[in-house]
């Protein structure tokens, strides 16, 4: 009998991404006779039309889409926010909710995503394969034009391929091509004893085809920020305790002119000297704050370090809270604060001893000693009075959007402990 579902995935990989039968066997754990007979068989996914209802956005989508599109390319210090939008909106005579707004503007990033990843396949003429692989200095082995081939037919997914993708590629070149991720992890110079002059030759061929000092440079509809700008993050997904913002001065500008630009520092996850045909993949670009970026990550392996990928931390990684937590039914100095961590043993907890988080946290005992203080002249109100209060006052932000805030999932975990301990 034919599994619908599967059929779907294996024409999806058989027929758009062209990827061959023995590679979609071997992902799928089935045999390629099996494949075969998905991709001959007459039976077709049923299709339902897709469900539409009006909306009372319905008459502003145009404009909208417009106010994004103009935001997008803006510094982010310069952007509307979604709620200033909204709020335009409404002078223009939209009804209907925040969250509407917020909805499109969700699907509206997915869009731009989908029309990114659509124009990454275009990069397979800018990526100067056939030009770096073309050179004198390149040997015209098997070896080497096997690398050169894989990296053609994958061009994709390397270059959009979620964290699973990648890394699964890097498998692949541990496993199917270990002379060359040997050379490229040690990355001798040429003074080394380890220096191999032919195999230096494929890895900086590599290097330069998947360039990421020109993919940065800033350009109108494409490059390395316009791309990580689908994200949408404001805040270092290392440590959720910074903006991501970094002041720089745009290229071409004289230095006698008081201009900056705004644009977060990119890190290579894993980094583009070990893993050069990673140098401009869109998933191993990680915009975070300058000191995560330049002080403690640098150029370390997350592979050797038994880092997570920040984009798949599982829900509720860790948690926070304060030591002591009973004693904090009165007033207590920041000094007296000592902020704790909860997590699990393995790759999040790798992460927390690695970015330092309980060190760099305990240096903001000052603004939890202040929403403490706020918690505090809110208990002596009536007890509905007082949940009230403490629930719109306390947090600087709307409960749930720690995400979205500077130091927002310790103040929420702290809180939600001290409402815990304390609302009997």
């Amino acid at each position: 009998m034919i599994d619908v579902a599967l059929l779907g995935i294996i024409r999806r990989w058989y027929i758009r991404d062209r990827i061959s039968i023995r590679e979609i066997a071997r992902r799928l754990d089935i045999s390629r006779n099996t494949v075969r007979r998905y991709i001959r068989s007459d039976v077709s996914e049923p299709a339902y039309p897709a469900r539409r209802s009006p909306s009372s956005l319905d008459d502003f989508t145009a404009r909208l889409s417009a106010w994004l599109s103009a935001e997008a390319v803006k510094s982010w210090k310069q952007r509307r926010t979604l709620k200033q939008m909204f709020l335009d909106l409404r002078e223009l005579g939209y009804e209907g909710s925040y969250d509407r707004v917020a909805a499109f503007s969700r699907q509206w990033r997915v869009g731009q995503m989908e029309r990114v990843k659509s124009a990454s396949k275009s990069t397979q003429t800018r990526l100067r394969l056939e030009e770096e692989f073309g050179k004198p200095s390149v040997a015209r082995t098997k070896k080497v034009t096997d690398i050169s081939n894989y990296l053609k037919k994958n061009i994709d997914s390397l270059l959009t391929g979620d964290p699973a993708q990648l890394l699964a590629h890097i498998k692949h070149f541990e496993k199917k091509f270990n002379w060359f991720h040997v050379y490229a992890l040690a990355n001798p110079t040429a003074k080394s004893a380890a220096y191999d002059k032919e195999k230096a030759a494929v890895v900086r061929a590599v290097y330069n085809a998947f360039n990421y000092d020109k993919f940065s440079r800033p350009r109108s509809t494409w490059g390395a920020y316009k791309l990580v700008m689908t994200y949408g993050k404001r805040i270092c997904p290392y440590c959720n305790l910074n903006h991501i913002n970094f002041h720089s001065r745009p290229r071409g500008i004289p230095k006698k002119m008081k201009v900056l630009e705004m644009r977060p520092p990119l890190d290579h996850y894993y980094p583009r000297f070990s893993y050069p045909y990673l140098g401009i993949s869109l998933y191993n670009l990680i915009p975070c704050c300058h000191q995560c970026n330049s002080s403690i990550k640098l150029q370390k392996d997350p592979l050797t370090e038994g880092l997570p990928h920040p984009f798949e931390f599982p829900a509720k990684a860790f948690s926070f809270t304060v030591q002591d937590i009973g004693k904090f039914d009165k007033p207590v100095k920041a000094e007296e604060i000592k902020i704790s961590f909860g997590c699990k043993p393995g790759p999040v907890q790798e992460h927390v001893t690695f970015f330092a988080l309980p060190e760099r946290y305990n240096w903001y005992v000052h603004e939890i000693a202040d929403m403490h203080s706020k918690y505090l002249s809110y208990t002596s109100a009536p007890k509905e009075l007082s949940a009230a209060l403490k629930r719109d006052m306390v947090l600087p932000f709307k409960p749930g959007t720690g995400a979205e805030r500077t130091l927002g999932f310790c103040m929420e975990d702290i809180f939600n402990s001290l409402e815990k301990q304390f609302s009997k």
